[in-house]
C-alpha cells in the first residue's frame, strides 16, 4: 500500500537544478514567465560557453598541450549543450516524466519492508547524487578561483579569465575585464549546473524503480502469506479455494495491482529509455575521451598546482558520473530480472489445491515469462548500459592515455 509522495533530500535537490536549467512543472503563468527567462538564459549561457571554448580550440591550434587542456572544456561545453538542447526538443516528454515520477516513485510504503528498500534508495541517492554534484561544482569552482590567485599582483597588461578571450576589444582593461571575468563566471557555473542536473535525474529515477521492483518482488513472494483464511475457521483451505471465498478473492486482488504495478514501471523504463537513450550513447562516446584527456593533464610535467587541482576534481566528477550512471542503470536491470523470481518462491504450491486456483498460477506463470525479458537502458540500442560498459569506458580511456602517453616518449 502506498500513501502520499514524499520528496527526501535527493530529489528536492535534483528538482532544484532541474528548475534552475529550466525543467519544472509551472502551474502559474507567472511560473510559465519565469521558467521561459531561465530558459532564455540557460539557451544564451550555453550557447556563449561553446562559442569562448570552440574560439579558444580554433586559436590553440599549434600548440599541442594547450589544444588538449582547451578541448577539455570544450568538450564539457559540448556535451552539456548537446544535452540541453536534446532535453528541449523532448521537453513536454520530460516534464510527463517528472509527473509520473513524483506519483508513483517518490512514495513511502505501509509495510516494513517497503518502508526499508525506500529508505534504502534514500541513502544511496544520497552518497551519488550529493558527491557528484559537489564534484561538478567543484570544478566550476577551481575554474573560477585559478585566474583570481594568479591575476594578484598582475595589471591589465596580462591579466586572466577563468576562459581565454580571442577577441580584439579593450577587454583587459576596467571595467570591461570585471564585466566580462562575471559573465565567464556565471556561464561557467550554469554549464556546470546542465552538465549533472539531468544525470542525477536519471540516476535518482534508476535507483528509486529498482527499489519498487524490489518491493514488487516481495509483495509476489508473500502473496499468499497475506491473505490466508483465518487458521481457527473450519475448513480454512477450502474456504480459499472457493471462488467465492474471502482469501481466494483478496489474493485475486492482490495479484491484479501486482501485475498493474509490474507494467507501471515497464513503463516508466520505457519512457526513461525514450528520452534517454541518446544522450547516453553520447556521453559513452565522448567521457572515454575526455577521461583520457584529463589523465593526460594529470601526468603532464610542467603543470601548475591550481591546474592538477582542477583536473584531480575534473577526473573524480567524471569518475563518479560515469560510476552512478552504469551502476544504476545495472541495478535496474537485475532487479527487473529477480522479479520472476517472487511468484517462483510463493507458496503457490501448497496453498492452490484446488481447480478454481490454477488460474492464479497460469497468471503466475505470465509474471515469470515476463520478467524473464529484462528492463534495460540503452545506449541508442546499440547496447545496454551496465557495468561493463563502466569498464569497458575506463580501459577505453586508459588505453588512448597509454598510447598518448608512448607518443609523446617517441617525439621527445
Amino acid at each position: 500500500m502506498l500513501s502520499q509522495p514524499v520528496e527526501t533530500l535527493p530529489i528536492r535537490l535534483t528538482k532544484f537544478f532541474l528548475s534552475a536549467a529550466g525543467f519544472t512543472i509551472a502551474t502559474t503563468k507567472r511560473e510559465k514567465l519565469l521558467v521561459d527567462v531561465i530558459v532564455t538564459y540557460s539557451t544564451i549561457a550555453l550557447a556563449f560557453a561553446c562559442c569562448v571554448t570552440g574560439m579558444d580550440i580554433y586559436n590553440c591550434w599549434g600548440s599541442f598541450y594547450e589544444f588538449v587542456y582547451s578541448f577539455i572544456g570544450f568538450g564539457t561545453c559540448f556535451i552539456v549543450q548537446s544535452k540541453f538542447a536534446v532535453f528541449m526538443l523532448k521537453r513536454k516528454k520530460y516534464l510527463d516524466l517528472m509527473r509520473y515520477t513524483s506519483e508513483i516513485l517518490w512514495t513511502t510504503h505501509h509495510t516494513e519492508y517497503g518502508k526499508g528498500i525506500i529508505k534504502e534508495c534514500e541513502k544511496q541517492a544520497m552518497y551519488f547524487i550529493v558527491l557528484f554534484t559537489f564534484l561538478a561544482q567543484g570544478v566550476s569552482l577551481c575554474y573560477t578561483v585559478q585566474p583570481i590567485l594568479l591575476n594578484i599582483g598582475r595589471n591589465e597588461t596580462d591579466r586572466l579569465f577563468p576562459f581565454t578571450f580571442w577577441v580584439d576589444l579593450p577587454i583587459y582593461m576596467s571595467p570591461w575585464f570585471e564585466i566580462a571575468f562575471v559573465v565567464q563566471v556565471l556561464c561557467c557555473y550554469h554549464t556546470s549546473i546542465c552538465y549533472f542536473c539531468f544525470d542525477n535525474y536519471l540516476a535518482l529515477t534508476n535507483i528509486f524503480i529498482t527499489g519498487q521492483l524490489k518491493i514488487l518482488k516481495n509483495r509476489l513472494e508473500t502473496l499468499f502469506d497475506v491473505h490466508n483464511p483465518d487458521a481457527n475457521e473450519p475448513h480454512g483451505i477450502k474456504k480459499w479455494c472457493l471462488v467465492r471465498g474471502r482469501g481466494f478473492r483478496k489474493t485475486t486482488h492482490e495479484l491484479k495491482n501486482c501485475v498493474k504495478q509490474h507494467q507501471t514501471l515497464i513503463d516508466l523504463v520505457d519512457q526513461v529509455e525514450d528520452i534517454y537513450s541518446f544522450i547516453n550513447l553520447l556521453q559513452v562516446l565522448v567521457f572515454s575521451f575526455l577521461i583520457c584527456l584529463v589523465g593526460y593533464q594529470l601526468i603532464l610535467p610542467g603543470n601548475s598546482t591550481m591546474r592538477r587541482i582542477l583536473f584531480i576534481v575534473y577526473f573524480g566528477g567524471c569518475f563518479t558520473q560515469l560510476f552512478t550512471f552504469a551502476f544504476t542503470c545495472n541495478n535496474l536491470t537485475l532487479a527487473s530480472l529477480d522479479v520472476g523470481e517472487g511468484p517462483w518462491h510463493s507458496k503457490w504450491n501448497t496453498k492452490i489445491r484446488c481447480k478454481e486456483g490454477r488460474a492464479i498460477v497460469r497468471d503466475l506463470q505470465m509474471v515469470i515469462m515476463r520478467a524473464q525479458k529484462s528492463c534495460k537502458l540503452t545506449a541508442f540500442g546499440f547496447f545496454p548500459v551496465t557495468l561493463n560498459t563502466f569498464k569497458s569506458m575506463l580501459s577505453t580511456a586508459f588505453s588512448y592515455l597509454t598510447l598518448m602517453r608512448n607518443s609523446e616518449e617517441i617525439i621527445e
